[in-house]
């Protein structure tokens, strides 16, 4: 029996990068060979051109990260319609000891039936 398991590529980019007309070239040359891509980017979404971005999620399988706020990730998701988003976690205030407030919130703004 032969199982097939996804491959991903995590790439930490910001919004220079998306902008460069390389960058789409990189995707498409990974594409075939990558299941789907974590995009780690810089900042928040806002600040990134939306047509950009709703254009790459259209091409690509991807999995976006950006600096998310519980305020403003419906907006986002309203907008871009994603495959998947990427939370990033806090550093440790004290080892084995982490403060998880704001991925709650995160996830409280999209526990909703709007997006089941």
């Amino acid at each position: 029996v032969h199982l097939e398991k996804p491959v991903t590529l995590t790439i930490n980019v910001d919004q220079n990068d998306i902008d460069s007309p390389a960058f789409k070239g990189v995707l498409d040359n990974l594409s075939e060979k990558i299941t789907f891509f974590n995009l780690l980017c810089q900042g928040a979404y806002e600040s990134y051109n939306r047509e950009l971005l709703k254009e790459l999620n259209t091409d690509y399988t991807i999995f976006w990260g950006f600096d998310f706020e519980a305020s403003s990730i419906s907006n986002f998701v309203d907008q871009i319609n994603p495959q998947g988003i990427v939370l990033h976690g806090s550093t440790e205030i004290k080892t084995g000891i982490n403060e998880f407030d704001h991925l709650a919130d995160i996830l409280e703004a999209l526990d909703t039936d709007e997006y089941i």
